[in-house]
């Protein structure tokens, strides 16, 4: 009789757990903005704000295929919204005028759980020059020229 009991307890579990039902459920988090301020090592000043660089001299674009990456700017912050939309790895250059001021790596994947998408970012790396990075956002970056 116990294993009588036991084996529609063990039916009934089974049964009633197919897995999660999505249908109505929409949910999407879209990827983190790159966020970059380029600032004076020495004086901590923005080096656009200060007159050193200008800002209409930007280019940032993809090592890899040459592409350009879209971004804006606020406050004299490089905002690069575009990058963590579908999975991909990317190598970005960060040129003002003809001078290389760094590089960095994206490691991006979307991922769908529980009913959700969002992106995971695997690996944010900055390269070719000092930074420190913000302590409330991680993928916000003050980086440091020497002038």
């Amino acid at each position: 009789m116990k294993i009588y009991i036991y084996s529609l307890f063990l039916l009934f579990i089974l049964t009633s757990c197919e897995g999660y039902n999505c249908d109505g459920i929409d949910c999407f988090t879209p990827p983190p903005s790159f966020s970059f301020e380029i600032i004076d090592a020495q004086t901590n000043e923005n080096l656009f704000s200060n007159g050193t660089y200008n800002e209409n001299q930007i280019q940032i674009y993809n090592t890899q295929t040459n592409d350009l990456i879209k971004y804006s700017l606020d406050n004299h912050i490089i905002n690069v919204f575009s990058l963590g939309w579908k999975t991909e790895r990317v190598n970005a250059t960060v040129k003002i005028g003809e001078v290389v001021i760094f590089n960095f790596i994206v490691d991006a994947e979307i991922v769908n759980e529980n009913c959700c998408s969002f992106t995971r970012i695997h690996e944010f790396k900055v390269e070719n020059i000092n930074y420190e990075l913000n302590n409330f956002n991680p993928y916000s970056v003050s980086i440091l020229v020497e002038n």
